[in-house]
């Protein structure tokens, strides 16, 4: 009777669990994405990006102190963002289906960080005044929606999956980031053309009546003012899917196909379907 009790057992610890709301499909293109999405964008990506990393290695193989201080780009979303607030970043290419977590902090958040950041600048000066330290930057910082998490790892070279990528030195790859720039530049203006569309208007609104339910009205008003802040823009769109392309017509007897070197169809942004731009 007079035995102390034995002490109770630790209880288990907790595994760690992927959140359900967490999506990394490779289909999936997100609302953040203010850009058609197709082939030619993620290749000239990947030759700006193949570029820089050789400059990074040849550097680094020869002299390691330097290259640390000499960095041709820095991967992941932290990084992204310190880059872009010290103003070192020159642009950045955002994976196009990073996961969906809208936890307060959490990846979402930090998507919308890194696309305000690209518009807006801080103003060290009024650093005391958070409300209106931000100011419009003269030149926003091109911001490049191209490949999936995946596919931009493999372009990187890295094992992990990779979401953000931010690029700040592109000396001596001149011409494939004008190029990218380029590019993403035309398919901002056709996701633009396509946004505006009467169905996409009307799918735009039901989209943000179902934010409205789902989130709460103190919830929903601070997902707006992050909206506007980040895409300058209080208009909801819904995440997308790549489809695959239809079926191309079979050329007739003895003409030869020369549209495509691969008959193999594609999975394609839908904007670029429903605007009739796909390249054949």
């Amino acid at each position: 009777d007079g035995e102390a009790a034995a002490p109770a057992a630790a209880a288990p610890a907790a595994a760690l669990a992927r959140p359900k709301e967490a999506v990394s499909d490779p289909l999936l293109v997100r609302e953040y994405v203010t850009q058609a999405v197709d082939e030619k964008v993620n290749a000239a990506a990947s030759a700006l990006l193949s570029a820089l990393l050789r400059f990074q290695d040849k550097l680094h193989a020869a002299d390691p102190v330097k290259a640390r201080t000499k960095r041709r780009l820095v991967v992941g979303l932290r990084e992204a963002v310190r880059s872009l607030r010290t103003g070192k970043a020159r642009c950045v290419v955002v994976a196009h289906n990073v996961e969906q977590i809208e936890a307060e902090g959490a990846l979402d958040d930090m998507i919308l960080d890194i696309l305000k950041l690209a518009r807006l600048k801080y103003n060290p000066m009024i650093e005391k005044h958070p409300e209106i330290q931000l100011e419009e930057r003269a030149d926003p910082i091109p911001v490049i929606f191209a490949h999936t998490r995946r596919t931009l790892s493999k372009t990187l070279k890295r094992a992990p999956k990779s979401s953000v990528v931010a690029v700040l030195n592109f000396d001596g790859a001149n011409l494939e980031f004008k190029e990218l720039v380029r590019l993403a530049q035309e398919r901002h203006v056709q996701w633009r053309q396509w946004a505006a569309l009467p169905a996409q208007q009307q799918a735009a609104r039901a989209y943000e009546a179902q934010l409205r339910a789902s989130l709460g009205e103190e919830l929903f008003a601070r997902r707006a003012r992050l909206q506007q802040l980040s895409i300058g823009d209080r208009v909801f769109h819904a995440p997308r899917s790549l489809v695959l392309e239809p079926k191309r017509p079979a050329p007739a007897r003895g003409q030869v196909d020369k549209s495509s070197a691969t008959t193999a169809r594609r999975n394609v942004d839908p904007v670029l379907l429903e605007l009739g731009l796909l390249d054949r």
